[in-house]
């Protein structure tokens, strides 16, 4: 049964490592260490892996991999959510045997890095994005990323010899790592209960890990301007759109919209799309009389 101690020793026993620029380094090379760090939670665990270069030369790191295992067959895996909200498809449940695929989605709506072996993707896979839900009977696992604060999440799951192979990874978008330096992944939750369950408990970790005290009253507000321009906002958009906002009676907030940033997950580094900086963008919005804000992922 899921959420038994066999199950829960599966996870604590999962394979986990790093996708460099030498290849695949697991968490038994000597040259890295990679630390994994696991809490135990109610019905679940917390993941996080460490990654410490302890080689003589400076190390590109693409993805971590939190952990990397096999649900036997036994276990009789029913229905995947594929959550795409990053890849512009529909969010929702597929057979396991199901494969998310490059071509049904447009090259804007996309994470660049989503579908490169390099970087963790499992050909044939279902990808999901921050958090997915794998049904069995009568209960579920839930896996998804409780913190947000330095890298883009992806849960990739393919059928594999009568089981279903699991992969979760945090991109690192081709971080130099330097020799004696270390970095973190974001904090990973597996969480198993019923199947009505997991994702209320999900919601609420995400809550407590970052520090949402309260839901507040919804807001009126101006996106800029995702929809019409793809993964592409510049300053000169930005000023346009908030000229027109003007017309606008009561609003609240102005965002600067997907698009503004170099890398998933590097969400105060701006290009040339923004001569003058993000925080004159933001100071010249409130002048406006309106709040700022800025497109983050997960939403």
């Amino acid at each position: 049964m899921v959420g038994e101690d066999s199950f829960w020793k599966l996870i604590d026993q999962s394979e986990w490592g790093v996708f460099t620029n030498f290849g695949y380094v697991s968490s038994r090379d000597q040259s890295i260490s990679i630390i994994r760090n696991t809490k135990k939670i109610k019905d679940g665990r917390i993941l996080q892996v460490k990654i410490i270069n302890n080689s003589s030369k400076d190390l590109t790191v693409y993805s971590g991999v939190v952990a990397d295992f096999v649900i036997p067959s036994n276990y009789q895996v029913g229905e995947v959510l594929e959550n795409g909200w990053q890849q512009g498809n529909e969010t929702s449940f597929r057979p396991v045997s199901y494969s998310s695929s490059r071509r049904k989605f447009m090259k804007w709506m996309q994470n660049e890095y989503s579908f490169k072996p390099e970087y963790g993707y499992m050909g044939g896979s279902i990808v999901s994005e921050w958090f997915t839900q794998i049904k069995f009977s009568g209960s579920s696992l839930v896996i998804g990323a409780v913190t947000t604060a330095d890298q883009f999440s992806q849960i990739f799951i393919k059928q594999d010899n009568g089981g279903v192979r699991v992969r979760i990874t945090c991109q690192f978008d081709d971080l130099t790592l330097k020799s004696g330096a270390s970095l973190k992944s974001e904090k990973i939750a597996l969480i198993t209960s019923r199947t009505d369950k997991t994702l209320t408990t999900f919601a609420r970790l995400v809550a407590r890990y970052m520090n949402i005290l309260e839901v507040k009253p919804s807001i009126k507000a101006v996106s800029c301007a995702y929809a019409w321009r793809g993964n592409y906002v510049s300053e000169k958009i930005v000023n346009q759109q908030l000229a027109e906002s003007k017309k606008i009676n009561n609003l609240n907030v102005f965002q600067i919209d997907a698009g503004y940033c170099k890398h998933f997950g590097d969400w105060l580094e701006s290009d040339e799309r923004f001569p003058s900086g993000l925080a004159q963008m933001a100071k010249k919005i409130r002048d406006n009389g309106v709040m700022a804000g800025i497109w983050l992922a997960p939403f």
